[in-house]
């Protein structure tokens, strides 16, 4: 048993514990992005006094404010055990926070059954945003980047498609993919 994805003419299949563990990479891959960009946004924007600037990320900014929210936020989250560290995203997620900073394509990669149910074309372009930013950061998680973005060892090793391209088919042709 396991769950499987289609959309059009693409198919991606794994087992729910195979799955699992890929949602808990891509988690762990969007927080190890997340440390990075915050590191990199200081030394870039951390001097910036001027609230009126674009790039100013002083105390008080919504940046600021959405960042602390998300340190909070991961540090709760990774200090969970793997079985739980799903629901504890599913559960206590600060959406807003991760649209801010054009991540919402995780709230929508996690918050769904592996068991019925779909992904919709908006879900799936939020998603690809996501896997792009986040791909330098799986390469710790070696069958994630494959299962992920590698075509060619999904064609070879399991006859699917990668998950990439599934969500990629389903934003560019708007349909949805099909969990079942």
């Amino acid at each position: 048993m396991g769950v499987d994805f289609y959309c059009s003419n693409k198919l991606f299949n794994c087992s729910y514990g195979s799955w699992h563990n890929i949602r808990l990479d891509i988690i762990k891959s969007t927080f190890d992005y997340i440390k990075d960009k915050f590191e990199k946004d200081k030394e870039l924007y951390g001097n910036i006094e001027d609230e009126d600037d674009e790039n100013w990320i002083g105390e008080g900014s919504q940046y600021e404010n959405y960042m602390n929210e998300l340190n909070e936020f991961m540090e709760e989250c990774l200090n969970q055990k793997n079985d739980v560290l799903l629901d504890c995203f599913v559960e206590f997620s600060p959406i807003n926070a991760l649209y801010y900073f054009d991540l919402g394509g995780l709230f929508s990669f996690c918050n769904q059954s592996d068991c019925d149910g779909f992904y919709s074309p908006g879900n799936s372009l939020d998603i690809c945003i996501l896997f792009d930013k986040i791909k330098p950061f799986t390469s710790k998680y070696n069958l994630l980047q494959d299962c992920i973005y590698n075509e060619e060892f999904n064609q070879i090793n399991h006859n699917n498609n990668c998950v990439y391209s599934i969500f990629e088919e389903s934003y560019k042709n708007r349909e949805n993919v099909i969990i079942s």
